[in-house]
């Protein structure tokens, strides 16, 4: 599979349905990239895990409210890595079109390409 064409965009975003394979084909085209992966999931869980005293998360576990500052933090770290000069891969759900405007606005506000 050719993905040079992808190579040069500041962000690449990768989304399906949940168990459709997204992470296991963003390590397998671009682990070796020098991108940065960004995976809300992961966030969730370090989040949860840290102030459980490290307690297992599970998607069980998820809670609205924390979506909210799980979001929050996503686009912080996104914010810094992109004005740091990083190129990234955001692997996440983003089904709807509604749901990756948020990649697209941050892209468009900090003149990156997607």
């Amino acid at each position: 599979m050719d993905l040079s064409k992808f190579l040069p965009l500041d962000i690449i975003l990768v989304c399906g349905l949940p168990g459709s394979g997204k992470s296991v084909f963003s390590r397998q085209y671009f682990a070796n990239s020098g991108r940065a992966r960004i995976n809300r999931k992961e966030i969730h869980r370090l989040l949860y895990e840290m102030i459980h005293f490290g307690e297992n998360w599970t998607e069980k576990e998820f809670d609205e409210i924390d979506d909210f500052l799980v979001k929050h933090v996503e686009r912080k770290i996104i914010e810094h890595l992109l004005q740091n000069k990083q190129k990234i891969l955001v692997d996440n759900t983003s089904v709807s079109e509604s749901s990756r405007k948020t990649y697209v606005g941050i892209a468009h506000q900090m003149h990156k390409t997607i």
